[in-house]
């Protein structure tokens, strides 16, 4: 009867080299831009909707030193890989800046209406 292999899984954390180490770090980074819930009972006030446009800045920007990361390790590997990073930081950019300018416009909004009032 052969003998049973235990296999122990060590998880990357963020000093992990390489991709793994990148993946563990946005996963710690994202975990530590958890949203608060808007109250189901209640319309979300204009600090409510800026501190999520915080939290969706912020997340783009790590996820895009993840993305960056991988297509960066692809090239070293593989000369097929073709990728200039100025482009896609200026398309991070602009999606970081639509995304949390909604809610920062809708805040705006608020605020106007409310001093208006």
């Amino acid at each position: 009867m052969p003998k049973s292999k235990t296999t122990v899984q060590i998880r990357p954390d963020s000093s992990t080299p390489g991709v793994l180490g990148t993946h563990a770090e946005l996963l710690a980074r994202l975990g530590d831009l958890a949203p608060e819930p808007f109250d189901p009972r209640c319309v979300a006030s204009p600090d409510e909707l800026k501190a999520r446009g915080e939290i969706i800045e912020k997340s783009f920007m790590v996820f895009q030193t993840h993305v960056l990361a991988l297509l960066i390790d692809a090239r070293q590997h593989n000369w097929a890989v073709h990728v200039e990073p100025k482009y896609l930081d200026a398309l991070f950019i602009d999606l970081r800046r639509e995304a949390a300018g909604t809610l920062y416009r809708a805040a705006e909004t608020i605020e106007e209406v409310q001093e208006a009032a």
